[in-house]
C-alpha cells in the first residue's frame, strides 16, 4: 500500500508511533474515533505495510464489517490520517528547532502587546545563542532574526531621545549587519564552489550565472579580509579565514601551497565548527584532492593525500550532518574506489563490512552488491564480479554509468564479446540521448567505449590489427585509466613481440 500516510508511517521509530497515538486520541488535533480506530487497523501492518493482507477493502472491512466499501470514504479517512501526520511532524520541528520556535514565539506575545514575556523571551533566546554557539549559516540566520526582535522591542518599549537607549540601538543594529555579512559572505564561497563542482559533471549551467558574476566581477577576497581585519570576536575571526583560504585555493587552483594553507586553518579550527561545517569544509578537501588525483592518476602524491583525508573522516564521522546520519552515497562509492585504485584490498573488504550499515537503507542493498562487484574485479574474480553485479536492481540504481561501465569490463576479461558489443551498442544511444550529464563527462565515458571496442576488435580478428589501430593518448582522461592503460599495453606488447 502506498498514499502520504504510509510513506510517513515507515519513518517513525516505536516511540514515534506510542506519541502520535496520543496526539491522534488528543480532541484539540482530532475528534474523530473513526479516524483513531483506522490508524490503529492500519497500523497493524508496521514497519513495511507490504502485506497481501493489507488492502483498502480490508482495512475499511476490518473497521465495519456491515458497512459496503465506499472508495470516497476510504480516501477521505488516508487524507485526515495525513493531514494530522503533518501536524504532529510540525510539532516536533517545533521542539527540535528550539531557536527558531521561541523566535516566532516572541514574536506572537510581540503581537499580544506582552512586551515584557517577549523581552524575556528574546533575551533567553539570544543568551543561549551566544553561550555555546553552533557557528553555521542557521546561527548567523538566528541571530540576525534575534537582533532584529530586540530591535523591535527597544523602539516599542524605549524612548528614543535616551542616549543609553540609542546606543543601544545602534550597537544592535550593527551586530545584526555584522551576522547577516558573515552569512552572505560564506554561503556565497558555499555556492561558487558547488557551482563550479556542479559545471563539471552536469550540463546544465545558465549563460547568466548570478554567483560566477558576481565572485568574479567583484573583489570578492578583499570583502572577507576587510570583514576579518576588522572583527573583535576571534572564533569569528577564525570561521571567516577558512573561508578565505578555500577560496583561495579554488581559484588558485594549480598552486597546491593554497590547498595545504586551508587544510591547515581547518584542522587548526575543527573544534569550534558545527557539525554542518565541518562535513562541508571536509567535503571540499575531498574534491581538491579529487581532482588532483584524476588528472594525475597513478603517479602523485593526492592518491595518499586523498586516502588519508578520506581516513580522517571516518575516524571522526564527519560525513555526518544535522539532517541525518547517514553516510553520502556519493561519499562511500568515491572511498571504496580509491582503496581499491590504491590496492588496499583488506582494507576495502574492512570498510564496506563496517560502514555499509551508515548508508540510506533504501541504496544499501544496491550499493553492497555494487561494492562487491567493483571489489572482486580489481582481485581479478571476474565471475564473482558478474554474480554480484547482477544483483542490482537496475532501476533504482544511481550510478548507471558505472552498472555499465563494469559489466562492460567483466564482459571482455570473461570473453563474453557478443554481449561486450550489444551492451556497447546501448551505452552508446543512452549517452546519445541523456539531458542530463555535461558535454566534458559524456565524452570521458565516450572514450572509454571506443577504446573498450577496439580491444575487442583485436581480439576478436587480430590478424586486422596493426599498432596504430589500438594507439591511445595515455594522459587522456577516462573511467577506469588503469585497467584500459593495461590492456592496451598487454596488446601494444603482442604486436612489438610479433613484429
Amino acid at each position: 500500500m502506498e498514499n502520504i500516510a504510509v510513506e510517513i508511517l515507515k519513518t517513525f521509530s516505536k516511540d514515534e508511533l506510542s506519541n502520535f497515538r496520543e496526539f491522534l486520541s488528543s480532541p484539540f488535533f482530532n475528534k474523530s474515533q473513526k479516524l483513531i480506530n483506522f490508524f490503529n487497523e492500519l497500523i497493524k501492518y508496521y514497519p513495511t505495510f507490504d502485506s497481501k493482507k493489507l488492502t483498502n477493502e480490508s482495512l475499511c472491512k476490518n473497521l465495519s464489517s456491515s458497512v459496503e466499501f465506499n472508495q470516497m470514504t476510504f480516501n477521505n479517512l488516508v487524507f485526515d490520517l495525513s493531514t494530522t501526520l503533518k501536524a504532529y511532524l510540525k510539532t516536533l520541528c517545533l521542539e527540535k528547532y528550539r531557536i527558531e520556535s521561541n523566535d516566532l514565539f516572541t514574536r506572537e506575545l510581540m503581537s499580544r502587546k506582552l512586551f515584557k514575556l517577549a523581552k524575556e523571551n528574546n533575551k533567553q533566546m539570544i543568551n543561549e545563542c551566544t553561550s555555546k554557539p553552533n557557528v553555521d549559516a542557521n546561527y548567523y540566520v538566528n541571530m540576525f532574526y534575534l537582533l532584529t526582535d530586540k530591535l523591535n522591542l527597544n523602539k516599542i518599549t524605549k524612548p528614543k531621545s535616551n542616549d543609553e537607549n540609542v546606543k543601544l540601538t545602534v550597537n544592535t543594529l550593527i551586530d545584526r549587519g555584522k551576522f547577516i555579512t558573515f552569512f552572505f559572505l560564506t554561503e556565497m564561497v558555499r555556492e561558487y564552489e558547488n557551482i563550479l563542482t556542479l559545471g563539471k559533471v552536469y550540463d546544465t549551467m545558465p549563460e547568466n550565472n548570478f554567483i560566477l558574476d558576481f565572485i568574479s566581477k567583484t573583489d570578492f577576497l578583499s570583502m572577507i579580509k576587510i570583514v576579518i581585519e576588522n572583527e573583535k570576536d576571534k572564533q569569528q575571526c577564525e570561521i571567516l579565514k577558512i573561508y578565505y583560504e578555500l577560496l583561495l585555493a579554488l581559484s588558485n587552483f594549480d598552486n597546491e601551497e593554497y590547498y595545504y594553507r586551508y587544510k591547515t586553518t581547518l584542522l587548526r579550527n575543527v573544534s569550534i565548527l558545527s557539525i554542518n561545517e565541518k562535513r562541508f569544509h571536509f567535503g571540499r578537501l575531498l574534491r581538491y584532492c579529487l581532482t588532483k588525483n584524476q588528472n594525475h592518476q597513478g603517479n602523485n602524491k593526492f592518491g595518499e593525500e586523498l586516502f588519508k583525508i578520506y581516513e580522517y573522516i571516518l575516524k571522526n564521522e564527519n560525513y555526518v550532518s544535522s539532517i541525518t546520519n547517514n553516510m553520502p552515497v556519493e561519499l562511500f562509492r568515491d572511498i571504496l574506489l580509491h582503496g581499491l585504485r590504491l590496492r588496499k584490498y583488506n582494507w576495502v573488504i574492512s570498510f564496506i563490512k563496517k560502514y555499509i550499515k551508515c548508508l540510506n537503507p533504501d541504496r544499501r542493498q544496491n550499493i553492497f552488491h555494487y561494492s562487491l562487484a567493483e571489489y572482486y574485479f580489481n582481485i581479478k574474480k571476474f565471475h564473482k564480479a558478474k554474480q554480484f553485479l547482477s544483483k542490482i536492481i537496475f532501476e533504482e540504481f544511481i550510478y548507471k554509468l558505472d552498472y555499465r561501465n563494469l559489466f562492460l569490463m567483466i564482459h571482455f576479461e570473461l570473453e563474453e564479446y557478443e554481449s561486450a558489443l550489444s551492451l556497447i551498442d546501448s551505452y552508446i544511444h543512452f549517452l546519445r540521448n541523456d539531458k542530463t550529464f555535461s558535454s566534458d563527462y559524456k565524452k570521458r565515458n565516450k572514450k572509454f567505449i571506443k577504446i573498450v571496442n577496439k580491444l575487442i576488435l583485436h581480439k576478436t580478428s587480430p590478424n586486422r590489427l596493426t599498432s596504430g589501430f589500438i594507439f591511445i593518448d595515455y594522459n587522456q582522461d577516462y573511467p577506469y585509466k588503469e585497467w584500459i592503460n593495461e590492456k592496451v599495453r598487454e596488446v601494444e606488447w603482442k604486436i612489438q613481440k610479433a613484429v
